[in-house]
C-alpha cells in the first residue's frame, strides 16, 4: 500500500534579499511529503503544493493537511507536496541562529519560496497555499514572477487596502509572553491552559509543542522563533499594504479562505480582496484566524476541492484546445 515518506531538507537561501544573514549565507529548512508506490514513479501532470506557514508557526503544522490530502491524492490528481520554514522560524532559525538580522521584511521569504521551487525543480502544475504572512508571500510570489503558480489558496492572508487599516495588536502580546518551560511535557500544560490554545485540534497542539520548541543545554525547551524574530516578522506594514493593490496582476485562480469569527479578516475585507483579483472564490470555515491549527480536516477538504476543480477545468482547457475549440474555463465564484 502507499506510504507518504516525510524527506527533510535544507536549501541555501535567496541571495536576492533585502536582509542578509549576519556574517553568513542564511539556510531554509524544508519538508518534501513523497508517496512511495510504483503507481507513482512518474509524475507528470500531477498536481505539486507548496505550503507556507503564518508568522509565529512552522512548517510541520501542515503535516496533517498534507497526510489527509494524501490519502485522498486520488481525488485530485496530487503528486509531490513541499513545506518551508520561514528563515527565522522553525528548523530554520535553528540553522540561522547565529546570523539571523534583527530586522525581517516579506519579501525575503518570498524569495526564500521562489527559491525553493528553483533549488528543488518542483514540477507544474504547482498550486500554493500559504496562512497569514505565508499567504501574502505565496501572492507576492506569483506577482514578481508571473506563471510560478498555476492556482493560489490563500487562508487569512495579511493584506490591507492602507497603511492605516491594520488589525489592532499590542506588541506585548509576544514580549511579555512566557518562552521556557522546564521540558515539553510542562509546555504542553502550559499552553493546554492558555486561551490562545482552547481552540485548537490537539494534534496540532502536539506538533506545535514537538517541532515549535526546542532544548537548550540546561534542558529546558524554548521556541525554535525567538520572540524578537517573531515580533519583528508582524510589522512589516509596507508589503501587507502593496501586495493588496497589486493582486489584479495575478491571471492564476485565486481561492480565499476565512474563518467566519476571525478578527482578523472580517468578510467585509475579505471581499474586498476578492475585488482586486480577476478570478477569486471565498470560502468561509468556523474557526478564528488560526484557520489550519482549529479546523485541519475542513482545511484539507477545502485544497482538495479546489486541486480537483483545477485539474478538471485543466483537463476541459487540454481537450477544447485539442479539438479547436478556444475556451477557457472560469471558477464560479461561491
Amino acid at each position: 500500500m502507499p506510504t507518504l515518506k516525510i524527506i527533510s531538507h535544507n536549501f541555501p537561501a535567496s541571495l536576492d534579499r533585502q536582509i542578509p544573514g549576519e556574517g553568513g549565507h542564511l539556510r531554509i529548512a524544508a519538508n518534501s511529503y513523497v508517496t512511495t508506490s510504483n503507481d507513482t514513479k512518474n509524475n507528470d501532470g500531477k498536481i505539486s503544493l507548496v505550503f507556507a506557514h503564518a508568522t509565529g508557526f512552522h512548517k510541520e503544522l501542515w503535516n496533517p493537511i498534507i497526510k489527509l490530502l494524501h490519502e485522498r491524492r486520488h481525488r485530485w490528481n496530487g503528486g509531490d507536496m513541499w513545506a518551508l520554514d520561514c528563515s527565522n522560524h522553525g528548523n530554520s532559525a535553528i540553522l540561522n541562529q547565529d546570523i539571523l538580522p534583527d530586522k525581517f521584511v516579506w519579501t525575503d521569504y518570498t524569495r526564500d519560496i521562489l527559491q525553493l521551487i528553483d533549488k528543488a525543480k518542483i514540477q507544474k502544475p504547482i498550486i500554493g497555499i500559504g496562512h497569514s504572512l505565508g499567504g501574502t508571500c505565496i501572492l507576492m510570489a506569483e506577482i514578481i514572477r508571473p506563471g510560478t503558480f498555476d492556482s493560489i489558496l490563500v487562508i487569512e492572508p495579511g493584506l490591507k487596502p492602507t497603511t492605516l487599516e491594520l488589525f489592532e495588536f499590542k506588541s506585548t502580546t509576544i514580549t511579555n509572553r512566557r518562552d521556557r518551560w522546564p521540558n515539553r511535557e510542562a509546555a504542553h500544560a502550559n499552553f493546554s491552559k492558555s486561551k490562545f490554545f482552547q481552540s485548537w485540534d490537539p494534534e496540532m497542539l502536539n506538533l506545535y509543542v514537538q517541532y515549535g520548541l526546542y532544548e537548550l543545554p540546561s534542558g529546558e525547551v524554548t521556541l525554535k522563533c525567538p520572540k524578537t524574530q517573531e515580533f519583528c516578522t508582524f510589522f512589516d506594514i509596507n508589503e501587507r499594504y502593496s501586495t493588496f493593490h497589486q493582486m489584479s496582476k495575478i491571471q492564476c485562480p485565486i481561492l480565499f479562505v476565512v474563518g467566519n469569527h476571525s478578527n482578523f479578516d472580517y468578510q467585509d475585507l475579505a471581499l474586498h480582496k476578492m475585488s482586486q483579483c480577476q478570478r477569486s472564490e471565498l470560502i468561509s470555515i468556523d474557526a478564528s484566524h488560526l484557520v489550519p491549527m482549529e479546523k485541519p480536516i475542513q482545511v484539507a477538504y477545502a485544497i482538495e476541492y479546489f486541486a480537483r476543480k483545477f485539474w478538471k477545468n485543466n483537463d476541459l482547457l487540454q481537450k477544447n484546445q485539442s479539438e479547436g475549440n478556444n475556451v477557457r474555463p472560469v471558477l464560479a465564484t461561491l
